[in-house]
């Protein structure tokens, strides 16, 4: 047989399936040729074939699709493969949720219903995840409405860390090592000759504070020539918080670490705009993604713990979770992203 007869078999037992449902888009033509491992034009040529079955239409916009009207013997968007969102309302338009959007449109045979855990009541989570075939939620909820999620009886993934506490044993979990993240981050701008190391983060949840207690064990296991410190900056701190912590130590860091891509972002800027310069004066390191439309000059280093490289693991951890039953603990090994915003001490740099 040959490969494009293997991917037209393919695609029509995928449909049938309902893997491929009617009316919603294929994979784009260059994920499909590395997935069936052959040159563009013969996932190309085995589309064209399928469309003049009458199985595929190519749409504007929306590139190749399964005819709306084709007969498979399943329902066009089958709960066993919609999924719910629980987030906050304030998180619509962000990264995180952008960018599973994206990774579910890529897995075209899920579908997203989002719910914003914003006043939400027991009765109103149980009605909105009754259709569904798992719930996926992240960071920004309370136990309460974790444990209002157990009572639906619906597999829970808990996409990153709860800021509230551990992940329950009962729901399913994928995240980046914090703990491997922090190593990564002390022991690479300790290789860079940095002794005098900042970290800038927010308070009161448990995230933090293990963030806080991770970034601490590795500055000692330093031994004693490398100082430590944090400051604690309230959400959404506009970089004012370590501008007066530097105007006021007198061994000042020469690297500072922040937690949060965009506010990271944020203490770029507030530091080019006080006059420091980065990296020559001041290293900085940024802890989690950062947004695409922040991506500014000089661009930050960073240690990336965003879902946007677990795309992958996500999509098979989901299938997992509905075809298999299982809980899953995905625990990803974050990586290093060594922008311009970190220099090395030793190179004549006035740290």
């Amino acid at each position: 047989m040959t490969k494009q007869a293997q991917i037209i078999g393919d695609v029509r037992q995928k449909i049938a399936n309902g893997v491929y449902a009617p009316g919603r888009p294929l994979p784009t033509q260059k994920m499909l040729s590395s997935h069936y491992g052959v040159a563009m034009g013969t996932v190309r040529q085995a589309l064209a074939s399928l469309a003049r079955d009458g199985i595929l239409e190519s749409r504007r916009g929306f590139g190749t699709i399964v005819n709306p009207n084709i007969d498979t013997g399943n329902a066009p968007d089958t709960p066993a493969r919609r999924l719910g969102l629980l987030v906050p309302e304030s998180w619509f338009g962000g990264t995180y949720v952008t960018t599973l959007k994206r990774i579910l449109a890529e897995n075209p045979e899920f579908d997203l219903s989002i719910r914003f855990a914003d006043s939400q009541t027991k009765e109103s989570i149980l009605d909105w995840a009754q259709p569904l075939a798992a719930v996926l939620t992240q960071d920004a909820i309370s136990i309460d409405l974790m444990e209002y999620l157990r009572a639906t009886g619906k597999p829970v993934m808990v996409i990153g860390y709860l800021l509230t506490g551990r992940c329950p044993s009962w729901a399913s979990e994928v995240i980046t090592d914090a703990d491997m993240a922090y190593h990564m981050a002390v022991q690479f701008v300790h290789s860079l000759g940095h002794r005098r190391i900042l970290l800038v983060r927010e308070s009161g949840s448990f995230y933090f504070e293990s963030v806080g207690r991770a970034f601490q064990h590795e500055v000692k296991k330093l031994g004693g020539d490398v100082i430590g410190d944090q400051v604690i900056a309230a959400q959404g701190d506009d970089g004012s918080t370590l501008l007066e912590h530097l105007d006021g130590c007198k061994q000042k860091p020469t690297a500072v670490i922040v937690d949060g891509g965009l506010q990271c972002c944020r203490h770029l800027h507030a530091l080019q705009s006080a006059g420091w310069r980065v990296p020559d004066q001041i290293s900085l390191l940024s802890m989690n993604q950062v947004p695409e439309d922040w991506l500014s000059t000089p661009t930050l280093s960073r240690v990336e713990m965003s879902i946007g490289h677990w795309a992958g693991h996500l999509a098979e951890a989901l299938r997992s979770v509905i075809d298999d039953g299982a809980i899953v603990r995905e625990h990803l090994p974050p990586r290093i992203v060594w922008g311009k915003t970190c220099g090395r001490v030793e190179d004549g740099t006035d740290h």
